[in-house]
């Protein structure tokens, strides 16, 4: 793997979107597939809460 430019700032070499938006869906497929859970009512029902705030 080539080693990045030191002069590009970490989390922005990435393309995509905010960092929180990368982690969020990670961590939502993550769940998804260890729990096996295939019911897009049971996933909705786990986003039915607004997000936490990251402070």
């Amino acid at each position: 793997m080539p080693q990045a430019d030191p002069r590009v700032p970490r989390m922005t070499a990435k393309k995509g979107g905010s960092k929180e938006s990368r982690l969020a869906q990670g961590n939502a497929h993550k769940a998804g597939r260890l729990a096996g859970n295939r019911d897009p009512a049971r996933h909705a029902a786990n986003f039915s809460e607004p997000p936490r705030s990251r402070a």
